[in-house]
């Protein structure tokens, strides 16, 4: 079975399809972002959520060089193989067409993408250099829509400090509402209307029954930590098997028997093991400052379409810490 390599754990995968289906329950509509693809894997998640009218535009540099020296250094260490061509060949493994495919550093998605406020979803996995990432914020500020949702990826770990610089202090001396926390990544608003989401979320993972969920304070604000119990293990991959393909925004099927989307691609099962939970708290306000790739054994749910991230693509993980595998 072929994978798509990259990082996109069981509590985001699931994060991401119940944000999606609260948001169409709220009647939010609008377009998706990614900044930062790598070689696709949650461009390819975010291509089923897109609906009629809608479009997925995905930001990266792929081959182009950075633009400051740090972004040159950060880019040549640990995506100097990374092209558009692989992440264009993975999607279009899913998917009948391309996303709109900025090739730019995303401090130029508004002037080249000429893009306006019509997301209601963005996900930030982009550099991890302190100035880029305030941008990248002010980027999905202003393009953001009423209750929308932005999603940060390395908010805490050791080898990106600027990431979690720049969200916290967008918390702290900001409006950002951080809504929820995973061990990788953090969910948060501008729109005080999305509070409700806390409640739908805790009784969402309470009857879920995989996730464990608990509550803090931070800035005189609730916020929800939210984590793949033990049992269960966290998710790592996104690939339903070559040949399958989604549907078109309108739904219609292809010819052959295309899925209707995620819940009907192959289901599978991860390779490794989960890391010790220590590892995957996040303490009140502050950041863990360890953390590592991470896959794990144990079942699917149906309604999700992973298959896992081959042992041979995990063991090419590159490394810049005995505690830390993961780059982005």
């Amino acid at each position: 079975m072929d994978s798509v390599e990259g990082w996109f754990y069981r509590e985001d995968i699931l994060l991401f399809e119940k944000l999606n289906e609260l948001q169409r329950l709220d009647h939010v509509n609008g377009d998706l972002l990614e900044i930062g693809a790598y070689h696709g894997k949650s461009a390819i998640l975010l291509g089923y959520f897109r609906r009629k009218a809608e479009q997925l535009v995905v930001c990266d540099l792929f081959e182009t060089p950075g633009q400051t020296l740090e972004n040159r250094a950060e880019k040549e260490f640990w995506y100097s193989k990374l092209t558009q061509d692989v992440f264009e060949k993975n999607y279009l493994r899913f998917h009948r067409q391309l996303p709109m495919i900025l090739t730019c550093p995303s401090t130029k998605l508004l002037k080249v993408g000429k893009l306006s406020r019509t997301f209601r979803f963005i996900h930030i996995d982009g550099s991890h250099v302190y100035s880029i990432v305030r941008q990248d914020i002010h980027t999905a500020k202003t393009l953001l829509k009423d209750r929308g949702i932005v999603a940060f990826d390395d908010y805490r770990s050791i080898h990106t400090p600027g990431v979690a610089a720049a969200v916290w202090e967008e918390v702290t001396g900001g409006d950002l509402i951080p809504l929820c926390l995973t061990p990788q990544k953090i969910y948060a608003t501008w729109d005080t209307h999305n509070l409700h989401l806390l409640r739908k979320l805790r009784v969402w993972a309470n009857k879920q029954g995989e996730c464990e969920i608990d509550t803090d304070t931070v800035c005189g604000r609730k916020l929800l930590r939210i984590r793949v119990k033990t049992e269960y293990g966290a998710g790592s991959g996104y690939v339903p098997p070559v040949g399958q393909r989604a549907p078109d925004p309108a739904g219609n099927p292809g010819a052959g028997g295309v899925p209707d989307g995620p819940a009907d691609a192959c289901l599978g099962v991860p390779d490794s093991t989960r890391p010790p939970d220590d590892e995957r708290s996040v303490p009140e306000g502050l950041l863990c400052v360890s953390g590592r790739g991470r896959t794990a054994t144990g079942p699917f749910p149906r309604s999700a379409a992973y298959v896992r991230q081959s042992a041979h693509s995990a063991r090419r993980q590159p490394q810049i810490h005995s505690r830390t595998t993961r780059p982005r």
